[in-house]
């Protein structure tokens, strides 16, 4: 079987074919598939000279045009750039580099603690434009795409962000899978609507370029102006659901154009996803259920069973395994292990190492701990997260199941259910909730009652007016906890 070509062969390809066409754009510039290209070459040519073979490298900048391209510069080396989130305090990054040992720091700025044993600046290599060029076609023919190629981080709300590491194989096979679904295409614009650090967008950009596309940027998401970027030219749109929800809520009249939303991060619900259809009608809304670690799983689309996240992709085999790794039943709940060429090489260590440690391990595959079953017609259906189960009067009680009834009800925006201790059922769910102003405790009391079992209903609701999220635009859960525990919170 014949390899699929490297990032850097189909972007070569790009810039010899259609060497004009635009290939990024953000804020007003734009680079050209031979812009792209040659820009590639100098800092490939540059990087070549600074690192040794195969090193891991930082990579902090909120200019997607110039992280992009030296992302893909250090592909051609066969180095792994870990993208460090520049929204991140300065003590989160330097704890973040003292753990892994990058062999150097590139971005905007050198942070202040890092003057004196790293460098950021990048200049054109010593042999000019010509010389790299050739360089850059060598390295495109030897391209290594199971090397380590880039390193991504969890949310990382507290304490030192978790990095995931993966091999350029991993993406590919990513590549071939969602292209049997959706069949993107040159002639398409994409739009996506967030910094690079989230490795959604990340991988939205670098879709684009391997399609041969256009890909457009913001580089800071603000609803109104996405719209009108949105109205004015886009074909796909890959996003979080928070931002799905502010586009939509921010859209006074239909925007049409858009073909494909492609969502992922966490499940829509029912009226989001309503008012996300009414404001782009034109618009196929598949959600992507899927993990940093294990990439995409499943896709949903409209003929989706409500409450499901879809069947696997192809070549993604998906298995529901009680704690001994044995395969259970249809409509039996338990640890969903996946295998697939997807998966991550594992959690990034120190200068360039891998492992895989917190993670369930059997011959099914690889789990990160979701809880959840198959239907008989191998649909996927998520309950909840192992570590966020809680024991109330001795069941086993999923968050999840409570959040997603809640956030049905038309007067909730946002909603996260955690525990508290509770002397007669060890612990009780209470839940946090951004609602719309007149709503009382009453009113969701009995709305539960009506839609849960008696011990999973919360008897304590409070609200919370700024509601807290991640870099990665999720529900920022310690921060929750946090407000909860200090008593902050207002009961409704």
């Amino acid at each position: 079987m014949t390899s699929p070509p490297s990032l850097l062969a189909a972007i070569q390809a790009q810039a010899r074919a259609q060497p004009h066409k635009v290939a990024m754009c953000c804020a007003g510039r734009s680079l050209s598939y031979a812009d792209l290209y040659r820009r590639i070459a100098m800092l490939h040519g540059h990087l070549q000279l600074a690192l040794p073979p195969r090193s891991p490298v930082a990579l902090c900048s909120r200019d997607p045009l110039w992280l992009s391209s030296v992302f893909l510069a250090l592909g051609a080396g066969n180095h792994n750039a870990l993208i460090f989130n520049p929204a991140w305090p300065q003590a989160m990054q330097r704890a973040a580099w003292q753990r892994l040992q990058p062999a150097l720091w590139l971005g905007d700025e050198l942070p202040a603690w890092a003057h004196g044993h790293t460098r950021h600046s990048l200049e054109p290599a010593p042999d000019g434009h010509g010389g790299a060029l050739v360089k850059l076609q060598e390295a495109v023919a030897r391209r290594d795409t199971g090397a380590l190629f880039y390193t991504g981080f969890t949310s990382g709300s507290s304490g030192v962000p978790k990095g995931f590491s993966r091999h350029e194989r991993s993406w590919l096979a990513s590549f071939a899978a969602d292209q049997r679904i959706f069949g993107f295409s040159a002639g398409q614009v994409f739009y996506c609507p967030g910094s690079l650090a989230h490795s959604l967008f990340l991988y939205a950009v670098m879709r684009a370029l391997y399609a041969g596309a256009t890909v457009q940027i913001s580089d800071e998401f603000r609803p109104a102006r996405c719209l009108a970027q949105l109205r004015a030219s886009a074909d796909v749109l890959f996003a979080v659901p928070t931002q799905l929800q502010a586009l939509a809520g921010a859209a006074r009249e239909p925007v049409p154009g858009l073909r494909k939303i492609l969502s992922s991060g966490a499940k829509l619900h029912s009226g989001a996803l309503a008012a996300i259809n009414k404001a782009f009608p034109q618009a196929q809304v598949c959600e992507f259920y899927g993990s940093s670690e294990l990439s995409y799983i499943s896709v949903a689309g409209p003929g989706a069973p409500r409450g499901s996240v879809g069947k696997p992709l192809p070549g993604v085999r998906v298995s529901v395994c009680n704690s001994r790794g044995e395969a259970l039943p249809a409509g039996e709940k338990g640890l969903i292990y996946v295998d697939s060429e997807l998966v991550f090489e594992g959690y990034a260590g120190p200068q360039g190492g891998t492992h895989r440690e917190a993670l369930a391990v059997c011959q099914a595959g690889i789990s990160c701990r979701d809880i959840g079953y198959l239907d008989t017609q191998g649909n996927l259906f998520i309950t909840g997260r192992a570590d966020r189960m809680m024991l109330v009067a001795g069941r086993n009680v999923y968050p999840e199941e409570i959040e997603q009834i809640l956030q049905a009800h038309p007067d909730v925006h946002q909603v996260a259910v955690l525990p508290q201790a509770d002397q007669l059922r060890e612990t009780r769910p209470v839940a946090l909730l951004n609602t719309s102003p007149d709503v009382c405790r009453k009113t969701l009391l009995a709305y539960c009652r009506q839609h849960l079992p008696a011990w999973s209903v919360p008897t304590m609701y409070y609200r919370v007016r700024h509601w807290p999220l991640t870099v990665s635009a999720k529900t920022d859960f310690p921060a929750l906890q946090a407000l909860l525990a200090q008593g902050r919170l207002e009961p409704l």
